[in-house]
């Protein structure tokens, strides 16, 4: 195969990946030489080509590319193989005809439906009599038994004037059959998480200020209880948002209508609320519209307060907000039960509307958040202090706050003197010489201050911790080798590593990295410097970016128990 054609198909496979759109004249003219590949690729089931305009070349459209350069590279060797090979065969024609007889776990063409057809194309008496045969057993009163049956293809498939093409038939169709799983494994590991997707990315752009708090979040999202929850309460809230639609649209519509409408709807919300396992306190079948959407709003609410009372973490909803009003909807990370905020609140909403009439409006208020942090300052007009001053965590996450003390501040004085004083008070919390006292020990005089804290290590090694968190448990692969690919995955994006010396390593690109290795060493019988540094340079040990497939199988298993487990309630709540 010529490299050139090659780098053609791989570079047409990326404009696609990448959501380019080709045209059937642009295929003709630009790439005639690679259609046979594209039109091989367009047979097989689950690949991302979108089948809906038949003068159009391109994927499926998706946020998120369909695949990595990896497996694109790897399917172009897979297509080419495909092709290059296609004539090629050394084995014994009847023991492949036998073989794939005798073969009952696979899912190829069935025998007798390739005897079947290979006959038709032949004219003499043997051919008519096995095709005549294949028939008269394919109705309801089979003439003959399945052994009997067989025993006559194979008697026919193995005369010494067929059994050449028919080897070759099977072979093709088992070269079509294993092509076939070979792309459907990547495109099933094309949908595993990678690591260069947002999610990790997020991880890695954490700030320091943040860091506990978030990687707190990333611990909790993955714990299957929460997981659990948050699922019961997007089906709840679609259910509800249904449940509303319908009920304003057809409430001016006949009676009849309306009814068929909101048992179907009945229903629907029946069957998800039993898949969930969700307890109703009404009986849905005698309860009006209203009456069910009251349910399904306690619900909710008993949800929300459990997820954000057990496992700390507040729900956003950005899981089910339309594409594009992500603005609208969007609010600063932190909910925190605060009588001044809530009368703040209740006070601006207020003035909102009275604004609307009120020229002049005697109350000030300034609600601003970054990332980091949000502002709630407020005044009354001709007053000479504030209403409110406060400032609050708006961290990436949404997660609970705890322990959260009112520090005086002046923010006029310079940023050292600020660190200093904040320095101070925490110095003397950590060193416990401090009169300050956590909630338990105010109620309670519980002395005992249990911690976890969060070893403030690089953030690409979280990101790489979840990524092999995330990447393993969704994996259907046997655990060796889902081990083996985070390796492989992690050095690709990472790169490998060159041993300089003992613990002491350069990196280099995956790829570079594939070209030393691959590359044949050679041999000098030359004692002299420069052939002693040539040779060791080309004999360099090169690594994984994680060197051994038990480093990752330890930090699974860590990261595993400290989301079970719950740990991330010590991080952020120290009892």
């Amino acid at each position: 195969m010529n490299d050139n054609i090659k780098l053609k198909f791989i570079n047409f496979l990326e404009k696609l990946n990448n959501g380019d759109k080709f045209s059937r004249e642009d295929i003709e003219a630009n790439y005639k030489q690679i259609q046979p590949f594209i039109d091989l690729l367009y047979t097989v089931d689950d690949f991302p080509v979108d089948h809906s305009d038949e003068d159009r070349y391109c994927f499926i459209d998706f946020k998120r590319k369909h695949f990595d350069k990896y497996h694109i590279r790897d399917i172009a060797d897979i297509v080419i193989n495909y092709n290059e090979n296609r004539e090629h065969f050394t084995r014994d024609p009847v023991k492949i005809i036998t073989d794939y007889i005798n073969d009952k776990s696979n899912n190829s063409k069935h025998v007798s439906c390739i005897i079947d057809e290979f006959a038709s194309g032949k004219n003499c008496g043997n051919s008519k009599n096995i095709k005549k045969l294949i028939w008269s057993n394919a109705t309801k009163e089979k003439k003959y038994s399945e052994e009997v049956l067989t025993e006559k293809i194979l008697k026919y498939a193995t005369d010494i004037k067929y059994r050449k093409e028919i080897a070759k038939i099977i072979i093709d169709i088992k070269r079509y059959e294993d092509f076939h799983i070979e792309i459907h494994d990547i495109i099933k590991e094309s949908k595993l998480p990678r690591r260069d997707d947002e999610v990790y990315q997020i991880i890695s752009s954490y700030e320091p200020y943040e860091l506990t708090h978030c990687i707190s979040y990333e611990m909790a999202i993955r714990n299957k209880d929460v997981q659990i929850i948050l699922e019961k309460i997007k089906t709840l809230t679609l259910l509800n948002r249904e449940l509303f639609k319908t009920n304003m649209l057809h409430k001016n519509d006949s009676a009849l209508f309306y009814i068929l409408e909101m048992e179907e709807q009945k229903e629907t919300i029946l069957e998800n609320l039993e898949s969930l396992q969700i307890e109703l306190n009404i009986d849905f079948n005698t309860s009006s519209p209203i009456e069910i959407q009251s349910e399904l709003f306690r619900l909710i609410a008993e949800y929300i307060f459990v997820l954000e009372e057990e496992y700390y973490m507040i729900y956003d909803r950005k899981d089910i907000i339309p594409d594009g009003m992500e603005e609208i909807f969007k609010e600063p990370n932190h909910y925190e039960p605060n009588r001044e905020l809530n009368q703040y609140m209740d006070k601006a909403i207020e003035a909102s509307i009275k604004n609307a009439y009120d020229v002049s409006p005697r109350y000030k208020d300034n609600f601003t958040f970054k990332d980091g942090y949000a502002v709630y300052q407020a005044s009354y007009e001709d007053s000479k202090e504030y209403d409110i001053n406060k400032i609050f965590p708006n961290f990436k996450r949404p997660m609970r706050e705890f322990n959260q003390t009112q520090v005086a501040l002046n923010m006029s004085l310079p940023k050292d003197e600020i660190i200093a004083y904040i320095k101070k008070i925490k110095d003397d919390y950590d060193n416990k010489s401090t009169p300050y006292k956590t909630l338990n020990q105010l109620l309670y005089n519980d002395e005992t201050r249990e911690e976890d804290i969060l070893e403030h290590k690089q953030k690409e090694r979280y990101a790489d911790d979840f990524f092999i968190y995330d990447y393993y448990t969704q994996s259907y692969e046997e655990h060796e080798k889902k081990i083996k690919l985070i390796q492989k995955r992690l050095s690709q994006y990472h790169g490998m590593k060159i041993e300089i010396s003992q613990n002491k390593y350069k990196y280099i690109y995956y790829d570079e990295a594939q070209i030393k290795m691959n590359t044949p060493k050679t041999k000098s019988d030359s004692n002299s410097f420069p052939d002693i540094v040539k040779s060791f340079k080309e004999h360099e040990h090169i690594i994984h970016h994680i060197e051994t497939i038990s480093i990752i199988q330890e930090r699974y298993d860590i990261l595993k128990k400290a989301i079970d487990d719950k740990k991330y309630k010590k991080l952020i709540h120290h009892e």
